[in-house]
């Protein structure tokens, strides 16, 4: 409400907006100008700028890592993001505000990771880093992904080890049977290490002959359960297994003390039975790796064996699969047998 104070002639604006404290302001000249003070006084009251929030480099950092904590990230992920920004930070040899760093900072930094380690180690940098800007970008906390004109740096080509058959037979030889049950197990599902660990006896369904695994092989390491067939050999070795699953007690792997098998525990199995077998060392995903291969060999399309490794995405193994093995192409003969068939064709017409 505007009024004219009779004394002095200025007009006065007395301002009350819902939810918030009175206020009166004398002085105006003229009433346009009471009422524009009002207008601004509502749009500040009601739409509050956001507060500006200044943050180092490795405030930010830890705002980001907090976040990855509460969403259940595994601690090893933890320490990994947490010793890539340390690098960061160390190489710098200060810590700026997080929205004083900018490409050629992020891009320094690479090319002192790409001349000590290699491309695969500075694009695996650059994935997580570009997590974290990624995060502060959606809260508003910066503006820009500084990451965003950064290409990726040659990788070498690495091949994977993928142990032969004998091998895989030769440790299989010398494990004891709880040992072999979890090699025979690693084989019928390819399953990664993580996901054999945590089987339970609730995961197993003989009436359906199905196997439920646990993976955070997901966008943001969620946890996700992916329901596979059981083979013949696979449900014998689980049914004996079964036998050994009690209420204390609901792990198909356990510790002697009827705990979840640790993973040292868990890694350490084949490393010592190849030394045991006088095999070249390889894991368990080494294991994944010989099916995956054997799979290919078999010629089996490119979809099936997706699903049988639980990719969620071809490409991922397209990729999985030619850094295996040398994936050839039929199209040379297929043009050849087209060719045949045309000069046939031609012959008849003749």
């Amino acid at each position: 409400m505007a009024y004219q104070d009779p004394k002095t002639k200025k007009w006065v604006r007395d301002s009350r907006i819902t939810g918030c404290p009175r206020k009166k302001k004398r002085g105006f000249r003229t009433k346009r100008e009471a009422k524009q003070w009002e207008n601004a006084r509502r749009e500040e009251m009601l739409n509050p700028k956001a507060e500006q929030i200044q943050l180092t480099t490795s405030e930010a950092c830890l705002r980001y890592l907090e976040h990855c904590k509460r969403r259940g990230f595994k601690l090893n992920t933890y320490r990994y993001k947490a010793n890539i920004y340390k690098a960061m930070i160390y190489f710098w040899e200060n810590d700026p505000d997080i929205k004083a760093v900018d490409s050629i900072m992020i891009e320094e930094f690479f090319d002192h990771v790409f001349d000590s380690s290699g491309g695969k180690t500075v694009n695996r940098y650059k994935r997580e880093i570009k997590s974290l800007f990624n995060y502060l970008r959606k809260r508003h906390l910066i503006d820009n992904d500084p990451t965003s004109p950064i290409d990726d740096y040659e990788e070498e080509v690495f091949k994977k080890y993928v142990p032969p058959p004998e091998d895989i037979h030769a440790v299989l030889n010398v494990a004891n049977e709880f040992e072999s049950d979890i090699i025979r197990t690693a084989y019928h599902t390819a399953a990664r290490s993580g996901e054999i660990r945590q089987i339970t006896c609730e995961d197993i369904d003989l009436k359906n002959n199905a196997l439920t695994l646990w993976t955070r092989k997901r966008k943001n390491g969620n946890s996700e359960a992916d329901t596979i067939d059981m083979s013949q050999s696979l449900r014998k070795i689980l049914q004996n297994r079964l036998i050994v699953c009690t209420k204390d007690c609901p792990w198909l792997f356990p510790s002697p003390k009827c705990k979840q098998l640790s993973k040292y525990t868990f890694d350490n199995i084949m490393p010592r039975l190849c030394k045991k077998a006088n095999v070249k060392p390889f894991g368990f995903h080494a294991i994944r790796h010989h099916i995956a291969v054997q799979l290919a060999h078999k010629n089996w399309p490119l979809i099936k064996i997706q699903k049988f490794l639980r990719h969620k995405r071809a490409t991922t193994t397209d990729i999985y699969l030619r850094s295996l093995i040398n994936i050839k192409s039929s199209g040379a003969s297929i043009i050849d047998d087209i060719e045949l068939e045309m000069k046939a064709l031609r012959s008849e017409l003749r």
